[in-house]
């Protein structure tokens, strides 16, 4: 393989629907030949207005054998809804939920999450999993100045974005 390139990631599963919205969709890949395994769960970044869930998966290809791996899309704000921060973290969080159960569908339970965000999807990442411990696992939030370790400090910073940009 030349430097600079990567096989794209052969999903197992593309745009699965985690709830009403056409974007809430998350493309996943799932180990043939593991009973259990870390799921490493990409969030876009875009400002909150703009993304997909298809961008910046060359990191992923290195750890897509061996793990489930997963990209996310979430609704994000148009000049015409309104979504807000706190929805999109709602987003990450019902997605994490089926993830883990199709993966357990597909004979894999997901030991821990691994969650990695970039730019704004490093924001709201922290909050998808600050929530709801039954989902465990480790919480990496790339391209962000923030370290979220308490729950209700990922809520007050998320009342200050949502503050912030009104």
């Amino acid at each position: 393989m030349e430097i600079g390139k990567f096989e794209p990631i052969k999903w197992d599963y593309q745009d699965i629907s985690y709830g009403p919205d056409n974007s809430q969709v998350f493309d996943i890949k799932i180990p043939k030949d593991k009973k259990a395994a870390p799921g490493i769960v990409y969030i876009h970044g875009g400002a909150y207005l703009v993304g997909d869930k298809s961008e910046y998966l060359s990191f992923l290809t290195d750890f897509a054998k061996d793990n489930v791996v997963a990209t996310i899309n979430y609704r994000v704000i148009k000049e015409n809804n309104f979504i807000n921060i706190r929805d999109m973290i709602l987003d990450i969080n019902s997605a994490l939920f089926k993830i883990a159960e199709l993966s357990k569908e597909n004979g894999v339970y997901i030991e821990n999450f691994i969650l990695v965000g970039h730019s704004a999807g490093g924001l709201i990442t922290p909050g998808g999993s600050g929530d709801n411990h039954n989902l465990g696992g480790v919480v990496y939030a790339a391209n962000t100045p923030f370290v979220f370790e308490k729950q209700a400090w990922v809520r007050e910073a998320v009342e200050w974005m949502e503050g912030y940009l009104g």
